[in-house]
């Protein structure tokens, strides 16, 4: 079996960067609103992309409308909305029960993936599904329920 370092460099620094997100987020919250927040995380993330990938404006610009129309619904509902959600989630959530709700995310997708887009979906990750929509429901009743009830006497 070949490893893809660049690749399982890339991954692990998706993880690392991402549970950052969140414990830097929750912790700025305390501070500013979350969309002042976004405003400043993706901005210096556009001037770290810009930095490792210039923009070609001719490349760009040569897009078709289609294309165009389809990039701007990417960024507005997964990208400014799903972090909008996610960082406005955190004033009412712990760092990692958002982390551990953020899971969902995959299971979602593989959803409309099946829904919109046809796609079969493997016996292995339905169980994976249902293994992380019964983690989070656990999560979910622990929280509500007192701790006198989940201690043992």
């Amino acid at each position: 079996m070949n490893t893809n370092w660049l690749g399982l460099l890339v991954g692990l620094s998706t993880g690392l960067t991402y549970g950052l997100f969140t414990v830097i987020g929750k912790r700025t919250l305390r501070h500013h609103d979350s969309w002042t927040i976004l405003t400043y995380a993706f901005g210096f993330a556009t001037m770290t992309i810009l930095v490792f990938k210039p923009a070609a404006p001719l490349e760009m610009l040569a897009k078709p409308l289609n294309a165009w129309l389809w990039m701007i619904v990417l960024v507005i509902v997964s990208t400014v909305m799903g972090f909008g959600l996610y960082t406005s989630g955190l004033r009412h959530l712990s760092a990692s029960s958002a982390s551990i709700v953020a899971t969902m995310e995959p299971v979602i997708a593989t959803g409309f993936a099946f829904a919109l887009l046809g796609e079969v979906i493997e016996p292995v990750q339905m169980v994976g599904g249902i293994i992380v929509i019964i983690s989070v429901l656990i999560l979910a009743v622990k929280k509500d329920t007192p701790m006198s009830l989940v201690s043992a006497p």
